[in-house]
């Protein structure tokens, strides 16, 4: 709603919205794992923030074309937010 409210085109809502289901799904890969020097990210910490990932991609088979095609447009969403 607040994207409609906002005054964005059909095309940058879907945008908008492709790239948040694509954050959404792929978060526990983007922000989950946490290494450090003291702790490193083993396999199954790998393995086991994976498992929502794929009940997301399950869900939505869309999900990385989504995550994808947002990557093309972060340099639009740059641009649109440096005019403004």
């Amino acid at each position: 709603m607040a994207l409609i409210s906002a005054g964005e085109s059909d095309m940058e809502t879907d945008r908008i919205s492709s790239l948040h289901t694509s954050c959404l799904g792929f978060a526990p890969l983007i922000f989950d794992l946490r290494e450090s020097e003291e702790q490193k990210v083993s396999f199954n910490d790998l393995v086991k923030a994976c498992d929502p990932v794929w009940k997301a991609v399950e869900a939505d088979p869309n999900l990385p074309q989504k995550l994808v095609r947002s990557g093309m447009y972060f340099v639009l969403f740059d641009i649109h937010f440096k005019r403004s």
